[in-house]
């Protein structure tokens, strides 16, 4: 694509959180995630938590969400079934903290513990993650970072238009390690 952009990072989220419901004893596990084209950076998460999942040779499926507006009761409703057809599932990788705040409050629903019961991990890093009970585990983006190399490449790209290199640029995440994702015992 001839479209500068900087973006964090979401294959190595992917990786991050699979790898970290599976360090907590997570075995059958799943990603839940609105169905995404490849340019969509949910894609990319998908596509690493699934991989990890294979390389570790346990139970790994995408659950697809409805694609609608993440604080609506309808998508709250949505949660809800799929986690009823779902049942088995000991840990969940919600691939935004929107979701992953929705996926808690319908385990609520279903009277499962979160994390007793269901390890949850989302993705962003906003607030919400920090202040939810349980605080969440999430792969924060560096947004600070993302901005910052945004505007020295757009400056840039202004006051040198015939020789800047249009490329992509893409910035680690971390792991913030929330109280949503516990031990599981052997």
């Amino acid at each position: 694509e001839n479209i500068p952009a900087v973006l964090c990072d979401n294959y190595q989220g992917g990786i991050l959180a699979a790898n970290r419901l599976f360090d907590a004893g997570c075995r059958n596990i799943a990603i839940f995630n609105p169905p995404t084209k490849e340019n969509i950076p949910a894609y990319s998460r998908e596509k690493a938590f699934m991989k990890c999942c294979e390389d570790k040779k346990i139970s790994g499926r995408v659950v697809y969400t409805d694609r609608l507006a993440p604080l609506s009761e309808e998508f709250g409703n949505n949660i809800l079934e799929l986690l009823k057809k779902n049942s088995d599932l000991d840990g969940i990788f919600a691939t935004s903290d929107v979701m992953a705040a929705n996926i808690i409050r319908a385990c609520k629903k279903m009277g499962k513990r979160v994390p007793e019961d269901i390890s949850i991990a989302g993705y962003d890093g906003i607030t919400i993650a920090k202040i939810l009970e349980p605080k969440l585990t999430t792969l924060c983006q560096d947004t600070v970072a993302i901005g910052r190399i945004a505007a020295e490449k757009l400056i840039d790209l202004i006051e040198n238009p015939k020789t800047t290199l249009i490329d992509r640029f893409t910035v680690d995440g971390t792991l913030f390690k929330g109280t949503s994702v516990k031990r599981l015992l052997p």
